[in-house]
C-alpha cells in the first residue's frame, strides 16, 4: 500500500534546470545580487553606489521578463521569483538608503526619530503588497494599477544622492538641496515617500510602457515620455530620472487633457499646413 501511495506521488518540477528555460531566472538572480549590493551600499552611506546598483537591477528586471516571453518560457515559478527579487532590488534597498540619509541629516532631532521609521517600513510595505496584488489581478495583464514598484525605487534613488551631496553626473541647470530649511527638508523625506508608497497600492491607472503598435495611444504615450526623459537629463543630469518617473505619474493622471492638448496643436498644425498650401 505505502508502494503504491509513494508510486502515485508526482515529482517537484525542477525549476532551475540547466536550460534556456533557467535563462531568465538567472537574469532574476541577477536582479536580486544587484538589490544586495545596493541594501550594502544605502546603509552604509555610499547613496551613489546603491543608486547605480538599483539601475542595474532595474535593467535585470527588464530583460527577465523580455526573455521569458522571447523564448516563450514564462512560469508561475519565474513571476513569484520576479516579485521576491524586486522586493529586495525597489523595496528594501532605497528603504535602507532613505534610513541612512534621514540619520546622518537630522542627528540632533532626538526623541523624534521615530518618525524616521514611518517612510523608511511604508516603502517596503507598499512594494511587498503591489507586487502581490500584480501576482493575482488579471486587470494588470496590458496596463498597470498603481505605481509600479521599479519605478517608484528608480525616483527617489536619485533624489536620496542629491540629498545626501553625493556625486552624480549633473546637467544643464544645477541642483542644490543644501539652501533648503531643514524643517522642509524633513518634511520632505517623510511625507513625501509615505505618499508616493501609497501610490503603489492605490487604483491609478498607469500605462505599462510596452509598444504595440505605431498607432497606438501607449506608444505615444511612451515616445512623449521618452522625449521629456531625455530633455529632462540634459537640464538636470541624473537626477532629471526622478523627475521622469514624475511626469510619467502626472501624465497617467491627466492622460485625457495630455492627449487632448497634443492632439489639438497636432491638427491645428495640419489645419495650418493645408491653408500655406492653398
Amino acid at each position: 500500500m505505502h508502494k503504491k501511495y509513494f508510486k502515485r506521488q508526482h515529482k517537484a518540477p525542477n525549476t532551475f534546470d540547466l536550460s534556456k528555460k533557467s535563462l531568465p531566472h538567472v537574469i532574476t538572480c541577477m536582479n536580486v545580487a544587484a538589490g544586495v549590493l545596493a541594501c550594502i551600499f544605502g546603509i552604509s552611506g555610499s547613496y551613489t553606489t546603491a543608486l547605480y546598483c538599483i539601475f542595474a537591477a532595474a535593467v535585470f528586471d527588464f530583460f527577465d521578463g523580455l526573455v521569458a516571453r522571447l523564448l516563450r518560457v514564462n512560469s508561475p515559478f519565474g513571476k513569484e521569483l520576479d516579485s521576491l527579487a524586486d522586493v529586495v532590488s525597489f523595496g528594501l534597498a532605497p528603504a535602507l538608503a532613505l534610513y541612512q540619509l534621514l540619520k546622518s541629516q537630522f542627528p540632533d532631532i532626538g526623541g523624534f526619530s521615530f518618525l524616521f521609521f514611518i517612510p523608511v517600513l511604508a516603502v517596503p510595505v507598499c512594494s511587498a503588497v503591489r507586487l502581490a496584488k500584480f501576482n493575482i489581478d488579471e486587470r494588470q495583464g496590458t496596463s498597470f494599477i498603481g505605481l509600479p514598484v521599479p519605478a517608484h525605487a528608480v525616483m527617489w534613488s536619485p533624489f536620496i544622492c542629491a540629498v545626501g551631496g553625493t556625486y552624480l553626473p549633473a546637467g544643464l541647470v544645477p541642483i542644490n538641496f543644501q539652501s533648503i530649511p531643514d524643517f522642509v527638508l524633513f518634511a520632505m523625506l517623510t511625507v513625501l515617500p509615505v505618499l508616493t508608497a501609497l501610490l503603489m497600492v492605490s487604483e491609478l491607472p498607469m500605462f505599462s510602457l510596452k509598444v504595440k503598435s505605431k498607432a497606438d495611444r501607449e506608444t505615444k504615450f511612451i515616445i512623449y515620455l521618452a522625449v521629456a526623459t531625455v530633455v529632462l537629463l540634459v537640464l538636470f543630469g541624473v537626477a532629471g530620472i526622478s523627475l521622469a518617473v514624475v511626469f510619467y505619474i502626472l501624465l497617467c493622471y491627466y492622460e485625457d487633457v495630455f492627449f487632448y492638448v497634443i492632439d489639438g496643436f497636432y491638427e491645428y498644425g495640419k489645419d495650418s499646413e493645408l491653408l500655406a498650401n492653398e
